[in-house]
């Protein structure tokens, strides 16, 4: 009789590790809300992943019923080992970096804020602290798996609930100066006639004001429909795309600082629009050190805060 060779079956691929810990927040909190506020996104994102997660798998793990949530036993089965798994993740993570010895400070924070405020200024950190060495994980996705476990976070929320907040942001009217010249511009009104950059941002600056909320204040009709461009959360390349004359944009005042100090980019009308925007600082319970203090007094001290010790929160 011949003999056949045994074959091993491929194994099936995990679902994205994003999914997976948006699952299991909520499962362990059985509810979206905490487990957004756990993670440091929006619940619509928590519920997104998971809706991923299930169409991933093929099968229901939350029953939602109004404004309560049940977990269905494979939900409850699959909670039960990501829990575990995770617990065992971070130990693995700590043991290493202890055993590693490194003073490498990971700063985790959305990428248009690394690009257009933070990276600009690092250099100054780095002579300030040539003894310890630092990683940007600069993201798009607060549920990255590499920005959740960094030293420290910096997020953009509607609130400062959580965390420290580091400054309000408030959101102007911004071209560049070839722009002005190029379209004419005398007054406000004048936008109405020309590209608008879209005020679709994400999730990345929600409840932000709009050029309706704009136009409105100044008692000028709003217009229905106008020649937008969308950049969507890349707010950094708004910005810069803004500087190169693609069009207006009712923009962020701190990522636009250094382009409005360099005269990239000018706001010759009014009103400056504020928020409930907020850039949060934060970092995990038991994880201060002399690196964290120093990065997050020196993040203080940038936005005119206390260069002092943070209090400590949970992440």
């Amino acid at each position: 009789m011949m003999n056949l060779p045994l074959t091993t079956p491929m194994p099936r691929r995990l679902p994205p590790l994003t999914s997976l810990r948006a699952f299991e927040a909520v499962a362990r909190r059985v509810s979206f809300k905490y487990a957004a506020e756990e993670l440091f996104v929006t619940p619509g994102a928590v519920s997104q992943q998971v809706k991923k997660l299930e169409e991933d798998l093929g099968m229901p793990l939350l029953l939602r019923h109004n404004r309560i949530i049940e977990v269905t036993p494979a939900g409850e089965q699959l909670c039960a080992g990501l829990t575990d798994a995770f617990r065992r993740m971070r130990a693995a993570v700590e043991a290493a970096r202890t055993a590693g010895e490194t003073q490498c400070l990971a700063v985790a924070c959305p990428a248009p804020f690394a690009a257009k405020w933070l990276v600009p200024r690092l250099g100054c950190f780095v002579e300030e602290h040539p003894e310890t060495d630092i990683r940007i994980v600069a993201t798009a996705d607060p549920l990255d798996p590499d920005a959740a476990d960094a030293h420290i976070r910096i997020n953009i929320d509607e609130d400062a609930r959580d965390g420290e907040s580091l400054v309000e942001e408030s959101f102007l009217p911004l071209v560049s100066p070839a722009f002005i010249e190029r379209h004419e511009l005398n007054g406000p009104q004048d936008l109405l006639r020309v590209p608008l950059i879209s005020d679709c941002k994400g999730d990345l600056y929600r409840g932000a004001p709009t050029w309706r909320d704009w136009f409105r204040k100044l008692g000028l009709p709003a217009p229905d429909h106008c020649r937008a461009v969308d950049f969507g959360i890349h707010v950094d390349q708004a910005i810069d795309a803004t500087a190169s004359g693609v069009g207006a944009m009712l923009g962020p005042r701190v990522l636009a600082e250094q382009d409005i100090a360099r005269g990239r980019l000018v706001s010759p009308w009014g009103p400056e629009l504020k928020s409930d925007v907020h850039y949060r600082l934060s970092w995990d319970r038991g994880a201060l050190n002399s690196r964290i203090e120093a990065f997050s007094a020196w993040l203080l001290d940038q936005f005119g805060g206390k260069a002092g010790p943070v209090v400590q929160v949970a992440a």
